[in-house]
């Protein structure tokens, strides 16, 4: 199995007793009430007294629906404190 080196971000080889860790990673989830949040958060800006006070609101809370945790191993969606990952069981090295 190979990973990313944190010092230098080549690409290392791991011998077979590493190959079950892991690292958590934030990535953007492709979800449409997110986005819908987000474009409509954006249009409402244009709309002066009330938009440009709730429009940034509804971007950030559709920034924050649509980001996620996911595992380095598997790419599936994992919690901040979870040890493993539940899909692949990889043990989460620590950060």
């Amino acid at each position: 199995m190979t990973a990313e080196c944190p010092a230098c971000q080549g690409t290392v080889l791991l011998p077979g007793n590493l190959q079950g860790l892991a690292s958590r990673r934030k990535a953007r989830v492709v979800s449409v009430p997110g986005l819908v949040l987000e474009i409509g958060g954006f249009l409402l800006l244009f709309w002066f007294p009330l938009g440009t006070i709730a429009g940034p609101f509804l971007i950030y809370i559709g920034f924050k629906q649509s980001s996620a945790i996911r595992c380095s191993n598997c790419d599936a969606v994992t919690t901040p404190g979870a040890a493993r990952c539940s899909n692949c069981r990889a043990l989460f090295s620590s950060d």
